[in-house]
């Protein structure tokens, strides 16, 4: 399919693939780090603050009456409404920073027309979930050994 849209604007993955190791030995290496880092701390926060809340809410049903109102019509919105909330990095990234790979695909890539860069850092982000998806799958399986 590329063969026949191996344009500006879609390039074929093969033009793109040496551009990215490149551009991962450099630049986009450490839009990758600054966006690791920050994953590394929002997941620890997110649970620190998660679990103790789940705990007491567990432990204490005066509380858990108050709050299971609140949580069943948030449980209720279709999850594709949070979607910009989810995207918060990328999004917080490309508008608020200078740093990261949201600043890099949509910045310093597509907005200087940098297609072959703009689907570098594209494969970049796709490989940041890809990692976290099997760190958090490793860390599951050593926590809970019962699966």
């Amino acid at each position: 399919m590329t063969k026949l849209y191996n344009k500006l604007i879609l390039p074929s993955p093969l033009s793109v693939l040496p551009l990215f190791l490149k551009l991962m030995a450099g630049e986009l290496g450490v839009h990758f780090l600054v966006s690791t880092l920050r994953v590394i701390i929002a997941i620890p926060a997110a649970v620190i603050t998660a679990v103790p809340a789940g705990l007491v809410l567990g432990q204490m049903e005066t509380l858990n009456l108050f709050f299971s109102l609140l949580i069943s019509v948030l449980y209720a919105i279709p999850k594709i409404v949070l979607l910009p909330v989810i995207y918060v990095l990328f999004i917080a990234e490309q508008s608020l920073t200078e740093y990261g790979l949201g600043y890099f695909i949509i910045v310093r890539a597509h907005q200087s027309l940098g297609y072959k860069e703009m689907y570098a850092g594209i494969h970049e982000i796709s490989l940041l979930g890809f990692l976290l998806y099997y760190l958090t799958d490793i860390l599951e399986w050593r926590v809970s050994r019962h699966r």
